[in-house]
């Protein structure tokens, strides 16, 4: 999904690896300053792209949203620092950050030119070495150490467009998983669903 998504918007195919040095691909990762998700995003920069992220609803636990969201960050950062390389540090770092530090060092022209902070440093770096890692896995790595491939079951997809005030009586009612219905759907905080248009996803 990611793949695709980002080929529709016109962002570079690596940065899929972005998401793994963020998250591990763990949708439920979270930060010690409070980034979440598999794109690791801040409850203001979610919301400054569309994102809901309250005590109900917490988007950046829906893997489609964030992902659309993460993808117009970078374009945002692409057109604010006209590189790709240097988009992905200020992804890591903040945009205000990243400003300041290239103000700080006007002789560095390039990512690889300027004296960052370790982790941002680095951080191209990681990319690429997850990268290199995981397009050679089968090469680097047996069978036995990698492990079985996990299968996704397949899913579909239901739009709520009404407030649920009761989630578990509702899926008793429509004879649908409760457990299933939280599990596909960790962006539901609570156990009700606010007024309008809610896409769940469930088993197929």
């Amino acid at each position: 999904y990611i793949d695709s998504y980002l080929h529709d918007i016109d962002v570079p195919d690596d940065f899929k690896y972005l998401a793994v040095a963020e998250s591990g691909l763990k949708n439920d990762a979270v930060s010690h300053a409070g980034a979440l998700g598999i794109w690791q995003l801040m409850p203001e920069t979610a919301r400054r792209y569309w994102l809901r992220v309250d005590n109900e609803i917490d988007e950046r636990l829906n893997f489609e949203r964030s992902t659309h969201a993460a993808g117009a960050y970078l374009l945002h950062l692409k057109s604010i620092f006209q590189n790709w390389t240097l988009a992905a540090a200020a992804y890591n770092r903040g945009e205000s950050w990243q400003q300041r530090h290239q103000a700080a060092q006007p002789h560095a022209n390039t990512y690889y030119d300027l004296v960052l902070n370790s982790e941002t440093g680095n951080y191209i770096y990681r990319i690429i070495a997850i990268k290199y890692l995981m397009q050679n896995r089968w090469k680097i790595f047996s069978p036995d150490m990698l492990g079985e491939v996990f299968e996704v079951p397949p899913t579909k997809t239901m739009t709520l467009q009404w407030p649920i005030t009761d989630l578990r009586s509702w899926c008793f009612a429509h004879e649908i998983d409760y457990q299933e219905l939280r599990e596909l759907n960790p962006w539901i905080l609570g156990y009700s669903l606010p007024g309008g248009a809610w896409e769940v996803k469930l088993f197929q």
